[in-house]
């Protein structure tokens, strides 16, 4: 069996004797394998910049690159007009495709997510999931009554989590075996302190021992 399991979010999951522990960078918790009924896993996105953000540094980026090609333009207005040389006419309209295009975008994309908010649609949300979204997986271990312990792991950490997952389950039916059998022999031995001290007859612990036998 495997002690400990390292993510590369920072968080170690150490197994003990009797208990599981889960130790961040700031944070460090405990819960013994009896009462540990709960282990869940989903994945979970954090966007790293919103619609409006991104509509702004998509025109910011446009007309950055626009204007970074018309430094090299020698005639502005008759590169316009066609009236200037080929590379001039090239780079005028290239930075003016350009500028034009990054407003189109950026418009597309605020009035997108008014249209995404009024319509209760997610397109946009969608897509800002999937290119501008920091993914992690968020894993739940406790019990149902609510002591959970949580924890984050990299979206491409799943089969360790699984691992996990089955590191515990193996933990948990051993303890519930010597468990078990701790009751088992208590309860051998509390009938047979009641034989030696008279209180029940020999018949009657034959049976007992018998019922907690299967016999």
């Amino acid at each position: 069996m495997n002690n400990k399991f390292s993510f590369n979010t920072g968080v170690d999951v150490t197994f003990l004797n009797d208990s599981l522990n889960v130790r961040g960078s700031d944070y460090s918790s405990n819960i013994n394998y009896t009462s540990l009924d709960n282990y869940t896993y989903k994945n979970i996105s954090f966007p790293k910049i919103t619609p409006f953000a991104l509509a702004v540094r998509t025109l910011v980026l446009g007309w950055a690159c626009a204007f970074t090609i018309t430094i090299p333009i020698k005639d502005e207005w008759g590169a316009i007009f066609f009236t200037a040389s080929s590379l001039d006419i090239l780079l005028a309209w290239s930075s003016i495709i350009i500028c034009a295009g990054s407003f189109l975008i950026s418009a597309l994309i605020f009035w997108g997510h008014i249209f995404s908010t009024a319509m209760q649609t997610s397109f946009l949300s969608r897509f800002i999931n999937t290119y501008f979204s920091e993914h992690r997986i968020l894993t739940i271990i406790g019990n149902k009554s609510g002591n959970n312990i949580e924890f984050y792991a990299l979206d491409n950490e799943v089969s360790k989590i699984k691992e996990v997952e089955e590191e515990i389950s193996n933990r948990k039916k051993l303890v519930t075996h010597d468990t078990s059998q701790n009751e088992f022999y208590s309860d051998i031995k509390k009938i047979k302190k009641l034989y030696e001290e008279d209180i029940i007859t020999k018949e009657e612990f034959d049976l007992k021992k018998k019922l907690i036998l299967g016999l």
